[in-house]
C-alpha cells in the first residue's frame, strides 16, 4: 500500500527536498498535495487524500485542535522543527530534525501505517 502525504513546510527548499525524496518509486509514499496552511491540511484530510502529514513545527496555527483534527481523520503528524518547546503538548505523532533522512525514517518507522478504517 502506498502511503499518502500531505506537506506543510515552511521553508521552501526544504520543502522541495522532502516531495523529491518523498516521491521517488522506492518510498512506498506519495505526495498528494502541498498544503500552504492548516486550512489547506484540514481540507486534506477531510477529503480523505493523506495518511500522514508532514508539517513544519513553526506552522502558524498548529495546535493541539488542530492535530486532533488531523487524527480524526485517520491522519498521523510529524512534525519538522527544531524548537520543541514550541511544538511540546500539541499531540503530533512524531518530532524530527529538518532533515530529509529524518523525515524518511520517521515514515519508514511505523509512523506511515494507515489508521483511517481503523475506528469505521
Amino acid at each position: 500500500m502506498t502511503v499518502r502525504v500531505v506537506t506543510s513546510l515552511l521553508d521552501p527548499t526544504f520543502d522541495e527536498a522532502v516531495v523529491r525524496r518523498v516521491g521517488r518509486a522506492d518510498s512506498g509514499a506519495t505526495i498528494s498535495r502541498r498544503c500552504v496552511d492548516v486550512v489547506a491540511l484540514r481540507s486534506a484530510a477531510g477529503a480523505g487524500i493523506a495518511d500522514v502529514a508532514i508539517v513544519d513545527a513553526g506552522l502558524r496555527g498548529l495546535d493541539r485542535d488542530i492535530v486532533s483534527e488531523l487524527h480524526a481523520f485517520g491522519v498521523r503528524v510529524v512534525a519538522v522543527g527544531l524548537d520543541l518547546a514550541r511544538i511540546d503538548g500539541v499531540g503530533v505523532d512524531a518530532v524530527v530534525e529538518p532533515d530529509v533522512d529524518a523525515v524518511v525514517a520517521a515514515l519508514r518507522g511505523g509512523l506511515a501505517e494507515p489508521t483511517r478504517g481503523a475506528a469505521d
